[in-house]
C-alpha cells in the first residue's frame, strides 16, 4: 500500500529530506491544532523524531 502524503506542505517535506540535526517550530493559535499536526506528522513519516512541549503535561499525551 502506497502512501499518501499530499497532506503534508510541500516545505514540510522538503524539511524532513535534509539532514539530521534540524528543529521544526509549530506555531499558532491556541485551540488551532499544532498538536494534532505534530502527531500526526511523526506517525505517518515513521521516522526518527520526537515532539516536545512546555505545556503539556506527560499524563496527557498519548501516542
Amino acid at each position: 500500500m502506497i502512501e499518501d502524503y499530499s497532506w503534508i506542505p510541500a516545505e514540510i517535506k522538503c524539511f524532513f529530506n535534509e539532514d539530521y540535526g534540524k528543529t521544526l517550530l509549530i506555531k499558532g493559535a491556541p485551540g488551532s491544532g499544532k498538536t494534532v499536526f505534530a502527531l500526526t506528522l511523526l506517525s505517518t513519516l515513521k521516522g526518527n523524531g520526537a515532539y516536545l512541549s512546555t505545556r503539556v503535561n506527560s499524563d496527557t499525551l498519548y501516542m
